[in-house]
C-alpha cells in the first residue's frame, strides 16, 4: 500500500522537475555558444534524470493504488514515466546539435513545453491520489503551498490558475485492456 509520504514525494519530484525545466529555459534564453548550450544541458540533465529515476518506482505504486481504489483510468503514471524518459532521450539526442543557437533555444523550448505538461499531469495525479486516500497533506503536500489545489468535484487547479480534470490522460499513453500503454513510441 502506498502512503501519503510516497504520494507527496512523487508530487514534489514532479514539481522539482518543473523547476528544473524553468531554470533550463532561463539559461537557454541567454546562451550564445554551443559550449554554453552544452553546459546548460548538462546542468539540466544532472537535475532531471535523478528526478525521473526516483519517480519511476513510485509511479508503479501509484498505479497499483489507483487500481485498488477502482480508478484504473487514473493509473497512467507508469506509462507516463516511460513517455517522460523517452522525451528526455529525444532531447538529449537533439540538444545543442545545431550550429544556429536559435535552433538550439527552440529545441530547449520544445522540450520544456512537453516536459512541463508531463510534470503537471504527474502533479495532478499525486493530488488526486492524496484526495482519494483521504490524506490531509498540510502545507508540505499537494493541496497547498503553491503546488496546486485538490478540487474533488472538478480536478486540480494548477499553480498558474489553469484547471486539469481528473480524466486528463497522460499524453502519449492510451488505455486498453484495463491498463495504459505507450502509443506510437510514446509520441504525444
Amino acid at each position: 500500500m502506498m502512503g501519503s509520504t510516497d504520494v507527496n514525494k512523487y508530487g514534489q519530484l514532479a514539481a522539482d522537475l518543473s523547476g528544473a525545466v524553468a531554470t533550463y529555459r532561463a539559461g537557454a534564453s541567454t546562451m550564445q555558444t554551443p559550449a554554453e548550450c552544452t553546459a546548460a544541458f548538462q546542468q539540466y540533465l544532472g537535475h532531471a534524470r535523478p528526478d525521473l529515476d526516483q519517480m519511476g518506482p513510485l509511479a508503479g505504486k501509484m498505479d497499483e493504488e489507483m487500481k485498488a481504489m477502482d480508478q484504473r483510468t487514473s493509473g497512467d503514471t507508469r506509462c507516463g514515466m516511460s513517455v517522460m524518459a523517452g522525451e528526455l532521450a529525444r532531447h538529449a539526442a537533439a540538444a545543442c546539435t545545431a550550429t544556429d543557437m536559435g535552433m538550439n533555444r527552440a529545441e530547449v523550448n520544445r522540450h520544456g513545453d512537453a516536459t512541463e505538461s508531463f510534470a503537471e499531469h504527474m502533479r495532478m495525479r499525486s493530488a488526486e491520489a492524496n484526495g482519494m486516500m483521504g490524506y490531509s497533506s498540510g502545507s508540505g503536500g499537494m493541496m497547498g503551498g503553491g503546488n496546486g489545489q485538490f478540487m474533488m468535484d472538478g480536478g486540480w487547479t494548477k499553480p498558474d490558475g489553469g484547471m486539469m480534470g481528473w480524466s486528463h490522460v497522460m499524453p502519449g499513453c492510451t488505455f486498453a485492456d484495463g491498463g495504459f500503454t505507450m502509443m506510437d513510441g510514446g509520441t504525444p
